[in-house]
C-alpha cells in the first residue's frame, strides 16, 4: 500500500471480551483499498490483549467501531 501511495480510513467493528480478547472483527466501512482494510483487521489482532473492560462496564463483552487512518508522511 505504501508503494502504491494508498491512504484512507477504514472503520473496523469488533467485539471484545471483558479480559481484552477480540471475539469477532469485521470491516464496517471500507477505505477503498483492500490492503488497508486487511491491515486494519490485522492491526487489531496484533494489539491483543486490549485493556480489560472497567468494572463498572455492564455485560460480558463490548462492541466498538473504530476508525483506523492510514496516511503517508509528506
Amino acid at each position: 500500500a505504501q508503494r502504491s501511495r494508498h491512504e484512507g480510513v477504514t472503520y473496523v467493528r469488533f467485539t471484545m471480551s471483558r479480559d481484552g480478547r477480540i471475539l469477532a472483527a469485521r470491516i464496517e466501512r471500507p477505505s477503498g483499498h483492500a490492503a488497508l482494510d486487511q491491515e486494519g483487521l490485522e492491526l487489531l489482532q496484533r494489539a491483543q490483549p486490549l485493556p480489560p473492560l472497567p468494572h463498572d462496564q455492564p455485560g460480558e463483552s463490548l462492541e466498538i467501531v473504530v476508525p483506523v487512518q492510514f496516511f503517508l508522511r509528506r
